[in-house]
């Protein structure tokens, strides 16, 4: 079905695998620990993948989404309330070289310079942004649903909060998702 709509081929991360990466550290590379996650990966290949999507919560207290698009070598973070991610993107940029290492036994780069040139973009406030401090949550599943349907065109905003929460909820009880 992914295939007939074009969509491209999508992992999505646990909500527990960044936490679980750096140690629950907020500071993001403090902690950093490859060998936390190294199983988490063992049955899925993601290289093989278009793009990887991590749901990233950051100290209990907010979430955001990080996208590996492995078709376009291009790291994204999508914040809710602008934030850069910048502890986030190298976090998970490391932590995509790590993998390909013990994976592929093949070296990567994902920084700015290199022969695999690797974009990082945090996308701040060109994106949807939420006006209250609880609405987080539903913007990280929006931006993954819109994003893991190979389109980057969020159709929504904050004032559309309530009719997302009603429809997420009645996708969950009917398992079945748009």
């Amino acid at each position: 079905l992914r295939e007939e709509k074009g969509w491209p081929k999508c992992h999505f991360m646990s909500t527990f695998f960044f936490s679980k990466l750096i140690g629950g550290s907020f500071a993001g590379e403090v902690a950093y620990n490859y060998a936390n996650v190294k199983r988490w990966t063992k049955k899925v290949d993601v290289f093989s993948m278009d793009l990887l999507l991590i749901p990233v919560n950051l100290g209990n207290l907010h979430w955001a989404l990080l996208t590996i698009d492995l078709a376009k070598t291009c790291i994204n973070y999508y914040d809710s309330l602008g934030g850069s991610g910048t502890h986030v993107i190298n976090a998970l940029g490391r932590w995509l070289e790590d993998e390909s290492r013990a994976k592929r036994g093949v070296a990567l780069d994902t920084s700015h310079c290199g022969a695999n040139f690797w974009t990082r973009r945090s996308h701040g406030k060109t994106i949807p942004q939420q006006n209250n401090m609880s609405d987080c949550g539903v913007f990280t599943c929006e931006f993954a649903q819109t994003l893991s349907k190979g389109s980057s065109d969020f159709g929504f905003s904050a004032e559309d909060m309530p009719y997302m929460r009603r429809r997420v909820c009645h996708e969950l009880c009917a398992a079945y998702i748009q």
